[in-house]
């Protein structure tokens, strides 16, 4: 299985001088999961104010996916807590004291693979609200830091094909037409010819619904509360 590059790095920090257990394997991911329950107090505090901080740190202190997912040992949580951290310091900084927060991202970046898909949209909804909300300000470091963003994803999806985590990309529906190809034959075999049926059994009808449900899944209270993850690691 591939997995994220930075994980196996950040995890043998605590790892490589401890014996390996379950709880040594368990612990980094544990803490990181408390640390972003504070990053995400310290973001609503500073976006908001006290009494919605103290909410959001409650949500996600007793945040099902955050506690199932801080007991693994696999690559999420890093990327939650390098992206909520990333976040709090582009926010508290200014000029170009905001490249701090880069390398930060650039952890989040490489710990999980669906972050890397979220990696540049963050960081320009954050950029756009610091250029907003900071009126009086310089915009040069926040177009320096958007180039800097953009270079290096763009560095990493064109040498995607010659790096493992390039075999997974079929993992992803907008990069696997076979997907949508299979289940749209499928519905128009099976349905009675009419003259919508090409309006509503298409490739994009079902990339949305998939997408759809895959999001609505995560509300699941079967997923959140009693099976978790389909997957056996969990």
């Amino acid at each position: 299985i591939v997995i994220s590059e930075a994980p196996s790095l950040i995890d043998s920090i605590w790892i490589g001088p401890n014996p390996l257990n379950q709880f040594n394997a368990r612990l980094p991911n544990a803490v990181m999961a408390i640390f972003s329950v504070i990053f995400v107090y310290l973001i609503a505090k500073k976006l908001l104010n006290e009494t919605i901080a103290k909410i959001a740190g409650l949500f996600m202190a007793v945040s099902p996916w955050n506690i199932h997912l801080g007991r693994t040992a696999l690559e999420l949580s890093p990327a939650v807590f390098f992206f909520l951290l990333g976040i709090y310091f582009l926010l508290k900084e200014h000029s170009y004291r905001i490249f701090i927060s880069l390398p930060i991202f650039i952890l989040g970046f490489l710990s999980y693979l669906a972050a890397k898909l979220l990696f540049l949209p963050v960081i320009i909804v954050l950029l756009v609200y610091k250029i907003k909300t900071g009126k009086n300000e310089s915009k040069k470091p926040y177009l320096v830091y958007f180039l800097a963003s953009f270079l290096i994803f763009l560095v990493y999806f064109l040498t995607l094909s010659f790096q493992p985590a390039g075999s997974r990309k079929g993992e992803l529906v907008v990069f696997n037409p076979r997907w949508s190809e299979t289940i749209v034959n499928t519905e128009r075999e099976q349905a009675i010819p009419n003259p919508f049926l090409n309006l509503f059994s298409n490739k994009a009808v079902a990339l949305t619904k998939r997408v759809a449900d895959t999001y609505i899944a995560t509300f699941s209270s079967t997923n959140l509360f009693s099976k978790g993850e389909p997957i056996s690691i969990y």
